[in-house]
Parts: structure tokens; C-alpha cells; sequence
């Protein structure tokens, strides 16, 4: 297949690629580079994720999970299956890849990070609280400078109605990364929900509004 630009159209009036032709040129590709194979199947999954069709990227997951050897690969091509079936709302589904990617243990702290803390959340939307609540407080040991698993552990929490210390997770996820406003919001009603946490967490959510609107406006 040939690109729609012509050779001698300068970059600046090259258009971008539609879904369509970069989809075409990416299975073209596979059928006719087959030692470009792994990184095609990427590539494809990669375009079918940013478009929306995460059934399809899953599908071309699987095609590149075969064909890893390396764990520390095949957990991050697990990771990305799961994180296409959580954008589906098919949390059972990325339960179980993040399960598999937990058991090839990637020595990269991101990867081993990302696999507990999606894998406690995903727990979490299914309502198995206590588990969601272990496998974040695993994360936040492996990386504990990421706001993810602090406000994931709060909903942990949360689900088991222990509220003083889910506010303090929300807390804490809001201080290591004030431009993320969700564990803000999530301190917010949870005070608005439960007056008798008021008195003793009202200054830090004062404190965390004015960190996160800081953050919005560039001033932090």
C-alpha cells in the first residue's frame, strides 16, 4: 500500500494517517514483514487501544503474549490486556490477566508497581475489598512516590467502612501528587458523607483543595 502524501508534499502538509490507513499499513505489514512481527502486533494493539476497540487490542495481545519468551515481556503484555479489559468495565476479565502478570514477578519497579495496584483496584470495583486493600499497600511499598495505589488503597478501605483511614489515604495520595484532584474530590465526600471525620480532617482538606487548585493554575 502507498501513503496518500505525495513525495514531494513537504511535512508540514502531510495529514495524519486516518485510523483506516494506519490499520492497513500495520496488517499489510504483518503479512508482509513477518520478522517485524512482534513489533506489528504492538503497534496494531496499541492503535486498536487509542482508538476505543479494546476487544481488538486484546485479540493482537494475546498473538504477542504467544510469541514472548521474556517474562519480564509477557507481564507487560498481560498489564496491557488487563488495562484494555478495565477500560471495557470487564474488571473480572483484567483480573485475571493481572493475575498472570503477577506470576512472571518483572524485576522493572514500574511493571511489578502497575500489576498490584491495577490488580487492586480491579479487585476493588468487583467489591473484594480486603485483597484490593493488600495488593495496594504491596504497591505502595514497591513505589510509594505514586498517588495511584495511596487513592486506590482509600477505596480499599472505604469498602470496609474503615473511614478515618481512607480519608488519610486520600490524603496522602493528594500530597504526593497534588495535579491528580481525584483523591481530593474522594476526601471531599467522604467528610460530606461522614460528619464525625470533620472536625479532625477538616484543616487537611482545606489544605489538599489548596495544593490541587495550586497545581491547576502552575503555581506548584
Amino acid at each position: 500500500m502507498t501513503r496518500p502524501d505525495r513525495p514531494h508534499d513537504s511535512p508540514s502538509e502531510r495529514r495524519p494517517l486516518t485510523f483506516e490507513e494506519a490499520e492497513q499499513m500495520l496488517l499489510l505489514c504483518l503479512d508482509e514483514q513477518p520478522l517485524h512481527r512482534k513489533a506489528t502486533l504492538q503497534s496494531l494493539a496499541q492503535l486498536y487501544g487509542r482508538s476505543g476497540r479494546h476487544d481488538q487490542a486484546i485479540a493482537r495481545l494475546r498473538e504477542l503474549f504467544a510469541l514472548m519468551e521474556d517474562p519480564e515481556l509477557k507481564a507487560a503484555c498481560a498489564l496491557a490486556m488487563g488495562g484494555n479489559a478495565e477500560s471495557m468495565g470487564d474488571f473480572a476479565a483484567a483480573v485475571i490477566y493481572y493475575r498472570e502478570a503477577l506470576t512472571f514477578e518483572p524485576s522493572q519497579p514500574d511493571s511489578w508497581y502497575f500489576i498490584h495496584n491495577n490488580l487492586g483496584y480491579s479487585l476493588n470495583q468487583l467489591g473484594q475489598f480486603m485483597e484490593g486493600e493488600s495488593l495496594c499497600r504491596k504497591a505502595i511499598t514497591i513505589l510509594p512516590g505514586r498517588p495511584n495505589a495511596h487513592k486506590n488503597l482509600g477505596l480499599a478501605l472505604a469498602g470496609q467502612q474503615r473511614w478515618r483511614e481512607a480519608a488519610t489515604c486520600y490524603v496522602e495520595a493528594t500530597r504526593v501528587r497534588p495535579s491528580d484532584p481525584r483523591s481530593c474530590v474522594l476526601l471531599e465526600e467522604l467528610l460530606r458523607d461522614h460528619a464525625e471525620l470533620q472536625a479532625e480532617f477538616r484543616e487537611s482538606a482545606r489544605a489538599c483543595r489548596c495544593q490541587v487548585d495550586a497545581a491547576r493554575s502552575g503555581r506548584n
